[in-house]
């Protein structure tokens, strides 16, 4: 039962420091002068292979959070609306997957991508802060 909650604990939490993480990384390599020094560092694309690997590791621990607290203990004296944002957002995260890997190749059309790409990762950080702050046990101790 310990394992199980330490389990969903730990994947939910590093999932939403990933995301943070994450969405930060264009942002901080983005680009700049011909003089920066990111500049060294390769084309924006080749920078942006950590913001990549991060997206498929947030979604393989989204499912694994997702399967371990999938118990008839965890839904007992769970929020409801809590589990609909978290499963909104969980359909959010392979559209992510989706349009990154459409941005990923340097193709013609990107602005369009790039809008949907980032309205679909406020949608993941909303919708997921929902999901903490009605199902986090964390949450539910430090605000009774």
């Amino acid at each position: 039962m310990f394992a199980t909650f330490f389990l969903t604990s730990a994947t939910g939490w590093v999932s939403a420091l990933l995301i943070a993480v994450t969405t930060a990384i264009p942002y901080v390599l983005g680009r700049r002068g011909p003089n920066s020094s990111l500049q060294q560092l390769g084309p924006f694309l080749i920078r942006l292979r950590l913001h990549y690997w991060l997206g498929y590791i947030i979604l393989v621990l989204s499912i694994v959070h997702a399967a371990f607290s999938m118990t008839r203990a965890t839904f007992s004296g769970s929020q409801s609306l809590g589990l609909f944002l978290a499963m909104g957002a969980f359909v959010l995260l392979f559209c992510q997957l989706v349009l990154g890997l459409n941005l990923s190749n340097p193709t013609q059309g990107r602005r369009g991508l790039r809008r949907w790409h980032f309205r679909a990762m406020l949608g993941v950080a909303v919708l997921g802060l929902g999901h903490i702050v009605l199902n986090s046990a964390l949450i539910g101790v430090l605000i009774p």
